[in-house]
């Protein structure tokens, strides 16, 4: 690496450690920190989780996977995009309504 290359990662690291610190001061508490106050609809979050697991890496990887193992691989993409839909229409708005962090916290609370 050159000398521009390490200056442009010390650039980055700064950065980011300055946005970090600026934003995270109006963070009142850890629901502020890790759930953004709960700030968005359960179906803004839906679809963020979505196509967060629709990357760029599904579109190039799952192809090749089905080309070199077959038929199973290629279910095994079909149904993604259907579990999906039925995690972030069923489960999420339930954890959201619940205000829950974590699965574990809801069985908890649900089980005892």
């Amino acid at each position: 690496m050159t000398l521009i290359d390490w200056g442009m990662l010390l650039a980055f690291f700064v950065a980011i450690i300055t946005i970090g610190t600026v934003v995270g001061k109006s963070n009142k508490s850890g629901d502020d920190y890790f759930q953004g106050g709960r700030g968005m609809p359960w179906y803004a979050i839906s679809i963020s989780v979505g196509m967060t697991m629709l990357s760029a890496g599904a579109f190039i990887g799952n192809p090749g996977w089905t080309y070199t193992q077959g038929l199973i691989a290629g279910m095994s993409n079909i149904t993604i995009p259907l579990c999906i839909v039925f995690c972030t229409c069923t489960i999420l708005p339930i954890l959201y309504y619940t205000k829950v962090t974590t699965m574990g916290q809801f069985v908890s609370m649900r089980f005892g």
